[in-house]
């Protein structure tokens, strides 16, 4: 006979609160919006002031030892969302950045899958196209190339129509198939005839569909209503300054790391609100308005701390690996992955991951997105390894140095990589150029 027994068991489990995911919201801000958050809070909140950076630390350890132990002991009857001045991450205009990550986090996507379609949604240029190869990514998140598949479809499904896309003939599929009409004439020519409807030749098409001009010229006119450019509209990589969030200088050999805070507000309590506080002649009403904002208060100066640390960690994991490449230029960049950052930091990958999003260091080769300090790996016919930018890199000095009258097609440029031991197809080949944004030897021709 079966006996059941209740056994109690314990396993550790991740509570996500509304402070952890504000904590993590303030990692993936740049420094111009950091700054704009900081402001904003500090003018919502009389418990924030700004200070300077000096004082700044010591202040919030003579708080932490002497007065907040006491402070901490005040019931607080209000819920911590009342008053949450964390609440204004996020509250900077939307650009397509933006509005993709908006509709990622409501995505029934995993932890893991998320962290893999913030990295994808960084990954789009300003049109919405994906300039990183599903390779690329897989190598540089560590999982089969299947899980970047499936978020890549998911993302594929978001507004604007067309985003995510890895080609002009992939982007208005997508298209279509939101519109329901991948069973249409327009969706057939443009999967199966493309070539020949990029060169408008019409009447190969109605040759080789078997249908007649006129509804081949009926299904051109849909073609045209589809936008080739989703991402244009938001504006994302409009002529800005680029303001580093991170300065790596040269010190000899050696490289230094700090950030760029020059423009960020330091936060400091506001001492007179904290007499206040201990004032018996206090009411409660009053007490408890200054305790819920000297919470919130407390807790920005050490999430703000705590993203200054972690920043530096990655940062040191990074510089550790490329330090030839800020040195002595990106042919120097060797393969890393976001996972080998995370092990060396001791944080975890989606963490380094919304670190690195969206930032860019100042570096003695001149300022650099820090993704671009991270690479695939592709394997040489010695045994030997070389970064998958380093590939691109070789190509576009091959087309560069190339005659210009006969210009080497992407079979005689996969030719010359086996040369270097660099076996790599032709199709392949045409993907890096398309990433450069080089056109074909057909159209290089001058």
């Amino acid at each position: 006979m079966n006996t059941h027994k209740l056994t109690p068991q314990l396993s550790p489990k991740l509570r996500v609160t509304a402070k952890l995911i504000q904590a993590l919201n303030l990692l993936r801000l740049t420094t111009p919006v950091l700054k704009e958050y900081l402001d904003k809070s500090i003018s919502e909140n009389p418990l924030l002031q700004a200070s300077d950076l000096e004082s700044l630390c010591s202040h919030i350890k003579n708080l932490v030892s002497s007065g907040c132990d006491s402070i901490n002991k005040i019931r607080l009857t209000a819920s911590d969302e009342t008053t949450d001045y964390a609440q204004n991450i996020g509250s900077v205009p939307s650009n397509l950045h933006d509005h993709l990550l908006h509709q990622l986090k409501t995505s029934f996507l995993n932890d893991d899958e998320l962290m893999i379609g913030e990295d994808i949604i960084e990954c789009l240029d300003s049109n919405g196209y994906l300039t990183s190869s599903l390779a690329e990514l897989s190598q540089k998140h560590n999982v089969p190339i299947q899980r970047i598949e499936k978020v890549l479809d998911v993302i594929q499904t978001f507004d604007p129509p067309g985003v995510g896309a890895r080609s002009v003939q992939e982007c208005l599929l997508i298209q279509l198939k939101i519109k329901d009409m991948e069973h249409s004439l327009a969706y057939r020519i443009i999967k199966l005839f493309f070539k020949e409807l990029s060169r408008k030749k019409f009447d190969v098409i109605a040759k080789k569909a078997g249908i007649s001009i006129d509804k081949v010229k009926e299904a051109v006119k849909i073609i045209t209503s589809l936008n080739p450019k989703p991402g244009a509209a938001f504006g994302r990589n409009q002529n800005v300054t680029i303001i580093p969030d991170v300065i790596i200088t040269r010190r000899r050999n050696n490289l230094k790391i700090k950030l760029n805070e020059k423009e960020l507000p330091s936060l400091n309590i506001n001492q007179n609100y904290l007499k206040l506080l201990k004032d018996q002649n206090t009411s409660q009403e009053v007490k408890q308005f200054i305790a819920e904002r000297l919470k919130n208060a407390v807790w920005l100066t050490k999430a703000i701390e705590e993203r200054r640390n972690n920043v530096l960690k990655v940062m040191n994991a990074i510089v550790k690996i490329q330090k030839q490449a800020i040195l002595n230029g990106l042919y120097n960049i060797k393969p890393l992955a976001i996972t080998e950052v995370a092990k060396i930091s001791g944080l975890h990958h989606s963490t380094v991951s919304r670190i690195v999003a969206n930032k860019y260091a100042s570096t003695p080769q001149g300022t650099v997105k820090i993704r671009d300090l991270f690479s695939g790996k592709y394997d040489l016919s010695d045994g030997s390894v070389i970064s998958s930018k380093n590939i691109l890199l070789k190509i576009r000095d091959i087309i560069l140095k190339g005659n210009k009258k006969t210009p080497l097609t992407d079979k005689a440029i996969s030719s010359i990589l086996r040369k270097d031991g660099i076996q790599i197809s032709r199709r392949t080949i045409a993907k890096y150029r398309n990433k450069l944004n080089i056109p074909s030897s057909f159209f290089r021709t001058s």
